[in-house]
């Protein structure tokens, strides 16, 4: 048995016939193998009923289910146009025709199946490889043999049925169904052996005379389906390089990673990290961009000389708008900070987690400090910023010469990051880009614990103080600046938030260039190596406890002066009543 999936549009104003568009056919699957392997080797105790009644084994073996590898996942392509198409011109129907709702809810059959949606089609595959009937014969494909199948009759199977496919029975679903039922629950539709002749009668006056020709097999077909993302769309890509492999080892080497736990949830490659470009290349662009500005950039000068602008307009950096390059290459300060803000075109997908995303979009950094030399020349820090999450590692793009970045919807900003565990950290760097032998130069890091301190769906902009380390005794010694960003949080199932009390598993990040793995480092141990033995970090641990002695030390003692003082610090609980009588009792 198999099934078909077609696509019908509504009835053509012409009554020619209707258009149907093939969309999927699932593998072959025995009858009964899948009710078979689902019984287990418990079946023989599962064999009867509340009456101690012996069940049959035709009752046992009738019911087949598709799995993955049989092709019972697919991605149904279509518009939001395609199907509103067809739910208006049933709208329209409906209003020309005066037609009432039955008491389900539901209109009659016949009108039904008049709406555009999809059609499921069961075929039953031929049991007689010799048949001497013509047409199926010269049926070389399976939609030939598909459109010359016999219903199927159980009670007479001529040696025509037997000879070539048999048609068990259709389904349908129309247009303005299809958004409603994409929640993955579980629902079943009657098979009809009439429903594909019905649908497929030319003229739209034709329905009447059909009327009272519906012919159920029995039969039931149960479906599922969501909203695919493009996390769906990669499985398929790697279930369609499963079957289209060659090689043998190769084949079986991806079905392994198709089955194992993480591999359900495969997201698009993100791309090369900025560090991993050949310097020489971002050299080259960079003096070809440096360049071929100077000439606008002197123009915009000129015109800002004679003109009446409260505002000088700077060059946008790294690069204006696609899609509006006139508007946006040069622009004041007042209008960068509005398009900052604004929501960001392009997202990068990155991780391998399934658990939520993480949308983070970096907005801008305020007072950074120079880190180049040449400042009097215009030479000033080239800001990119580095995030590290779970398994992966996104950069932003590079803005030259700029101690207050600011990185615009066009560019590279946004990303969603993939959670394997709800208690992983975001850390976030900011580094000067540095061509040569030396690694970039850091500058400072935040680390933000995701975890339960966001209200899923909830968009925060936030403001972060930059430190160079997280320890206590490099804070404050100098102003690193500060940076601001966008965040979302997002769960697929809220149950997975209880997973936040287990520790998270060690997370490995991988690089190909010596200095993206400092800056990955940087980004999520700072400046210090826990691995190697510093006295500078040796005395912040020692900080570290002297401070927190402290701070209990204080918290005594105000409490303490509180309760002999009588100041009444503790609001909303008698403490010096409790004292006063207990005082007073026991002494």
């Amino acid at each position: 048995v198999h099934c078909t999936v077609h696509w019908v549009g509504p009835p053509l104003p012409s009554g020619r016939k209707r258009r149907e568009r093939w969309l999927h056919r699932t593998k072959s699957l025995p009858m009964g193998r899948a009710a078979a392997s689902a019984v287990g080797p418990s079946a023989e105790a599962e064999r009867t009923d509340d009456n101690d009644e012996e069940v049959e084994d035709d009752d046992l073996f009738e019911e087949s289910a598709f799995t993955v590898d049989d092709g019972a996942f697919f991605a149904f392509r279509t518009t939001i146009r395609e199907l509103a198409g067809a739910a208006a011109w049933s709208a329209a129907e409906t209003a020309s025709s005066n037609r009432d709702d039955d008491d389900d809810g539901s209109y009659d059959d016949e009108y039904y199946l008049k709406r555009g949606g999809l059609r499921f089609d069961v075929f039953l595959k031929p049991m007689d490889t010799f048949s001497t009937v013509s047409r199926y014969i010269a049926a070389s494909t399976a939609s030939e043999k598909e459109a010359h199948a016999v219903a199927f009759d159980e009670s007479s199977v001529s040696s025509t049925a037997i000879a070539g496919y048999r048609l068990v029975g259709s389904a349908f679903v129309a247009s303005d169904d299809i958004l409603k039922r994409c929640n993955e629950e579980r629902f079943e539709l009657d098979l009809d052996g009439e429903l594909r002749k019905r649908q497929q009668l030319p003229a739209a006056g034709s329905f009447h005379s059909s009327s009272g020709s519906k012919s159920s097999t029995g039969g039931k077909l149960a479906l599922r389906w969501r909203l695919a993302s493009q996390s769906d769309l990669a499985f398929l890509q790697s279930l369609a390089d499963v079957d289209n492999s060659t090689d043998t080892a190769d084949a079986n080497r991806r079905r392994i990673r198709l089955q194992s736990p993480r591999s359900h949830d495969p997201l698009p490659k993100s791309p090369p990290l900025l560090t991993e470009v050949d310097e020489h290349v971002m050299t080259v662009h960079s003096s070809i961009k440096a360049l071929t500005s100077m000439a606008p950039v002197a123009r915009e000068s000129m015109r800002y000389l004679f003109s009446s602008d409260d505002e000088p307009r700077v060059l946008v950096k790294p690069h204006p708008d696609p899609d509006r390059l006139d508007a946006t290459t040069f622009l004041t300060e007042a209008e960068l900070r509005d398009e900052c803000y604004k929501p960001s075109k392009y997202w990068i997908q990155a991780g391998s987690g399934a658990l939520g995303k993480v949308y983070l979009e970096i907005l801008r950094c305020r007072g950074l400090p120079n880190v180049d030399a040449g400042e009097s020349f215009g030479n000033k820090t080239d800001a990119f910023v580095t995030v590290v999450y779970d398994d992966v590692m996104v950069q932003t793009d590079v803005i030259d010469d700029s101690l207050s970045p600011m990185w615009l919807p066009w560019q590279r900003r946004a990303f969603v990051l993939r959670m394997t565990h709800p208690s992983t950290a975001l850390y976030v760097g900011v580094t000067d880009y540095d061509v040569g032998p030396l690694e970039h130069e850091n500058i400072g890091r935040i680390a933000i614990p995701v975890g339960t301190n966001f209200v899923p769906g909830l968009v925060y902009t936030l403001t972060y103080r930059l430190n160079e380390s997280s320890n206590y005794t490099d804070f404050g010694t100098d102003d690193m600046g500060t940076i601001t960003l966008r965040l979302r949080v997002e769960y697929d199932e809220p149950r997975h938030l209880l997973l936040g009390k287990n520790r998270p598993d060690k997370q490995w990040v991988s690089a190909t260039q010596w200095k993206s793995h400092r800056i990955a480092k940087y980004c999520v141990d700072g400046p210090h190596d826990g691995d190697v033995f510093e006295m500078r970090l040796f005395r912040s641990h020692i900080h570290e406890i002297l401070t927190q002695k402290r701070n209990i030390a204080r918290l005594v003692k105000d409490a303490l002066y509180s309760l002999v003082f009588w100041k009444g610090q503790v609001n909303g609980l008698p403490i010096h009543s409790a004292v006063a009588f207990g005082w007073g009792v026991h002494v």
